[in-house]
């Protein structure tokens, strides 16, 4: 196995590891909710640097998942609204830290599960479809 090729690999199982523990995190407990909402953006933001890394792209030091999603080649997983990769990306620092926001709901976190889940698949199915 070439280097890139354990790099993605790595990447893609950090996903999945990620969706695991938010699939896990599905109670209505306040810790559950937010370890829900925050392992499944965490989940989408490395399933979208598996792809761009074995696109080629070289994605810098980010968390943004409309930067992210903006420099995926065609193919990789389907039309996905900014507004959606905005929320996304927002609710991760608020369940994570705080920093004045509103704290997710379990509304919030089962949408952010969702969401995630179908991006994270998309791209495992594709890196599979290239030979990863």
């Amino acid at each position: 196995m070439d280097e890139l090729t354990s790099y993605v690999n790595t990447f893609l199982q950090n996903a999945k590891d990620d969706m695991r523990s938010a699939e896990q995190a599905s109670s209505s407990e306040r810790f559950d909710i937010r370890n829900r909402a925050y392992n499944s953006q965490q989940a989408t933001e490395k399933a979208m640097k598996a792809a761009l890394a074995l696109s080629g792209v070289d994605f810098g030091r980010t968390h943004d998942l409309n930067r992210l999603y903006a420099e995926l080649p065609t193919g990789w997983c389907a039309k996905i609204s900014s507004s959606d990769l905005g929320r996304l990306t927002d609710m991760v620092i608020t369940a994570r830290y705080g920093n004045g926001g509103t704290t997710p709901t379990k509304s919030d976190a089962d949408w952010a599960f969702d969401l995630a889940s179908d991006i994270v698949q998309a791209i495992c199915a594709e890196a599979t479809r290239r030979g990863i």
